[in-house]
C-alpha cells in the first residue's frame, strides 16, 4: 500500500512540476509578446503595436495582469494611430472640397418652379432649348439634401406624351448606351446617377469620343435627336462632380468616425494609464 501511495505522490508532483514548465513558458511567451509591442508603441509604430496586444488578449487568456496593463497600452496604439490618419483624411477633405468647387463653379444654378428642388446646369448648356422638342440636360443636385443616390441625373424630353420610358445614346465610335427614365406624364424623365453612371463614366474617361445621337423611345412612339459636344462636356462633368462630392462624403464620414475613436481611446488611456503616455511623451 505504501508503494502505491509512493508511487501516486511521485505521479502527482510530476504533474504539478510539468503544469508550472508550462505555465513558466507560457508567462515568458506572453511577457516577450507584451514588451514586443510596447517597443513598437514607444517607436511610433502604432498599426504594429496594436497588432501585438490584439495577439497577446487572443493568444493569452491566461496572462490576466498582462492583459489588464496591455489594454491601457492598446488604447495608447489607438490614439496613437488616430493622430497619425487624421492630417491624412484632412488633406483628402480638404483636396475633394476645391475638387467639388471647381467642377461647380463651370454650373449655373437653376430651379424651375418653387415646387421643385435647385439645380444646377453646366454653362456650356446655356440657353438650351427643352419644351417642344426632344432634348438631354444633365444637372447636378445642389441641395443639402443631396445624400440621396442622386448627386446628379439627367432630364430627359419628349416633343410630346411618348409614354417615355427608355433612352438610347450612341456615340462617335459607335458605342451605345440604354438607359431606363422615369416619367410621371410620358413626357418629361429623369435617369437618376445608379442608372446614368454607366454614360457618365465613359465620356468622362473618353473625351474623343462624344455622343452624337440619341432615341426616346415610349409604351406611344419614339423621338430622336442629335448631340453636340456640350452635352458630353455637361455629362462628363456632372459625373465627376458626384465622383467627387460621393468621394467627399465618404472622407467626412471617416473623419468622425476617427474623432470618436479618438475620444473613446483617450478615455480608455486615462483609465489607469501612467503619468507620461509612451506614444507622446512630455
Amino acid at each position: 500500500m505504501k508503494h502505491i501511495v509512493t508511487v501516486l505522490s511521485a505521479a502527482l508532483l510530476l504533474g504539478t512540476a510539468a503544469s508550472c514548465g508550462s505555465g513558466d513558458k507560457e508567462h515568458k511567451a506572453a511577457t516577450a509578446l507584451s514588451a514586443k509591442a510596447d517597443s513598437l508603441l514607444n517607436a511610433g509604430d502604432y498599426e504594429a503595436a496594436l497588432a501585438l496586444y490584439d495577439s497577446l488578449n487572443h493568444a493569452y487568456p491566461k496572462e490576466i495582469d498582462l492583459r489588464k496593463a496591455s489594454n491601457t497600452k492598446r488604447a495608447q496604439a489607438i490614439e496613437g494611430l488616430a493622430l497619425s490618419q487624421a492630417p491624412v483624411l484632412d488633406r483628402a477633405i480638404d483636396s475633394l472640397n476645391n475638387r467639388v468647387a471647381e467642377i461647380y463653379g463651370q454650373f449655373n444654378r437653376e430651379q424651375s418652379s418653387q415646387a421643385l428642388n435647385a439645380y444646377a446646369v453646366h454653362k456650356s448648356l446655356a440657353g438650351q432649348k427643352t419644351t417642344g422638342t426632344a432634348a438631354l440636360q444633365p444637372r447636378i443636385n445642389v441641395e443639402g439634401n443631396d445624400v440621396s443616390d442622386t448627386p446628379w441625373s439627367i432630364a430627359v424630353f419628349a416633343p410630346g406624351n411618348i409614354g417615355l420610358n427608355k433612352l438610347a445614346v450612341t456615340t462617335a465610335s459607335g458605342q451605345n448606351f440604354t438607359l431606363d427614365v422615369f416619367s410621371n406624364d410620358g413626357q418629361v424623365g429623369s435617369i437618376v446617377a445608379s442608372v446614368a453612371e454607366p454614360l457618365g463614366k465613359y465620356l468622362s474617361q473618353h473625351p474623343d469620343d462624344p455622343a452624337t445621337a440619341f432615341v426616346l423611345s415610349g409604351s406611344k412612339g419614339k423621338a430622336e435627336g442629335k448631340l453636340g459636344s456640350a452635352f458630353s462636356t455637361a455629362t462628363a462633368e456632372s459625373y465627376n462632380y458626384a465622383v467627387a462630392k460621393n468621394g467627399l462624403r465618404s472622407a467626412l464620414i471617416n473623419r468622425e468616425k476617427l474623432e470618436r475613436r479618438l475620444n473613446i481611446a483617450r478615455r480608455q488611456a486615462a483609465n489607469g494609464a501612467p503619468a507620461e503616455n509612451p506614444a507622446n511623451p512630455k
